[in-house]
This record gives structure tokens, C-alpha cells and sequence, in this order.
């Protein structure tokens, strides 16, 4: 579903403060009791372009989906850095089973889950695949080489969506 003033222009998102609401929101539930959750930001990131609250879902649905996947023991790890080129990277990453791999081609598809009948829709990573792509940004999923699945985010910094304006505009 769409909203009217979701993309408005030069909209921006402090990124450790919704990451900081993503794992507070989860933090109560059950499934998220044995789990321990690692956050680590770069200051140097500043803000990101884009809705906070289409980041926050983006995060969010990350965060659940690493969350299902250690079944209530193990550790998510959600880092955020800067690319040698100037991008944000957000990882998401967990300790669990990892990803199937004839389900690695079709990750971002929707309805696409392996999770039992009346456990899952299978929207949340075409949700997030279709947020992240608006937003000018890319996502990956993979298996990490120690185990565990990895998601990769990435996305403009408000000073680099700034850079490329044209002169008379900045």
C-alpha cells in the first residue's frame, strides 16, 4: 500500500535511532528472549536518504526474520558502516541454519517462505526488496561462510544524495 507523502523529497532517517526502535519492538517477545542482539554504527554514517519509517520496516522484517531463524537461541548481529564509495552498508546477519540453498534464487519473491502453513506470509523480504529498490538503494541475502544467513542493505547517505544535486539547487 502506498501513501502520499511517503517519498516526498529529501526526506531522511537517522539510522542507529531506528534500528535502536526495530530491536526495542522485539525485545518483548518471546522468540527474542534467548537471542542476543549486537548493534554496531559507525558514527561517521549521519543520515540516511529515505522515510524512517520505510527503514524501520526494512530493519524491522530483517530483525524477525533472523529471529525466526535461531528459534529463540543464538545471537543477530545488525552492523552499520561506510562503503569505500561512500554508501551505508547494513548488515543483518545471525548464527542460525542459514539459508536453503534452492531457496537463495528466490528470496525476494513473493509468497517465497519455508516456514510452515499459518507461520509466515513469505512478504517480508519482497517487502523489503521492494522498499529498499524506491529508495534507491540494493539488498542481497546470502549464507554466511561460518553459518548463519547474511543480509546486506545498501543505501545513499544524505550527504551523497546532497553531492549529486544540481548547483543551483544546493
Amino acid at each position: 500500500r502506498r501513501d502520499a507523502d511517503a517519498d516526498l523529497p529529501g526526506q531522511s532517517a537517522d539510522l542507529g535511532s531506528l534500528i535502536a526502535d526495530a530491536v526495542n519492538l522485539v525485545r518483548p517477545q518471546r522468540t527474542s528472549q534467548g537471542v542476543e542482539i549486537k548493534v554496531e554504527i559507525e558514527p561517521e554514517i549521519g543520515l540516511v536518504y529515505g522515510a524512517p519509517h520505510r527503514w524501520t520496516q526494512v530493519v524491522l522484517n530483517l530483525l524477525l526474520n533472523a529471529l525466526d531463524a535461531l528459534d529463540g537461541r543464538g545471537t543477530v548481529r545488525i552492523v552499520a558502516r561506510l562503503s569505500p564509495e561512500g554508501d551505508c552498508v547494513l548488515s543483518v546477519s545471525d548464527d542460525g541454519p542459514g539459508i536453503a540453498p534452492e531457496m537463495l534464487d528466490r528470496l525476494f519473491e513473493p509468497f517465497t517462505t519455508t516456514k510452515p502453513p499459518g507461520k509466515g506470509t513469505g512478504l517480508g523480504l519482497a517487502v523489503c526488496h521492494a522498499l529498499v529498490d524506491g529508495l534507491g538503494g540494493r539488498i542481497r541475502g546470502s549464507n554466511r561462510p561460518e553459518g548463519g544467513a547474511l543480509f546486506e542493505v545498501r543505501m545513499k547517505t544524505l550527504a551523497q544524495r546532497i553531492s549529486v544535486l544540481p548547483k543551483a539547487i544546493v
